[in-house]
């Protein structure tokens, strides 16, 4: 696989640029990365170009502490677009890529021809899930098992 970097406003982006034709972007989760996509890379950049930015991963691109927020990575990909010189594309946004989906949907509607959510929602998560910092799953895993998460976990279990 061919990775490229790109210098953005206050970002080193890595991505992957693969196929040609309409651009479809890839969104991975929070600490996820390419793997996920794996088995639709191939199929997806027979007929496409298929763009796989690393907006999240910790170790593939360079960024500030705590500049997670949505707003911010969707103003980043939309810095990429531009690089790229791709007027419309195809979003796919897995977990939290997802969340990055929506909000580059309500910001630049106009650049969108679709977008599909995988394992993701349109409802706010709860604050235990907000990020203030470079996270890996070391450091998610004992926040989400937490004792105050869990009980939140059971209630909303409960309520199910």
């Amino acid at each position: 696989m061919s990775y490229r970097e790109v210098k953005l406003s206050d970002f080193n982006l890595v991505y992957q640029d693969r196929g040609e034709g309409d651009a479809i972007v890839l969104l991975h989760d929070f600490c996820g990365g390419d793997d996920y996509w794996d088995k639709v890379i191939p199929v997806l950049s027979e007929g496409n170009r298929v763009i796989i930015p690393y907006l999240t991963e910790p170790g593939a691109s360079t960024y500030s502490k705590g500049n997670y927020e949505m707003e911010s990575m969707a103003d980043k990909l939309n810095e990429l677009l531009d690089y790229l010189e791709l007027d419309k594309v195809t979003l796919f946004g897995h977990s939290v890529g997802g969340y990055i989906t929506l909000t580059f949907a309500d910001k630049y509607e106009d650049r969108l021809r679709g977008f599909s959510l995988i394992h993701s929602t349109n409802q706010i998560e709860p604050e235990s899930f907000k990020v203030d910092e470079v996270a890996s799953p070391e450091s998610l895993i004992p926040k989400l098992f937490a004792p105050g998460n869990l009980e939140s976990y059971v209630i909303e279990a409960e309520k199910s």
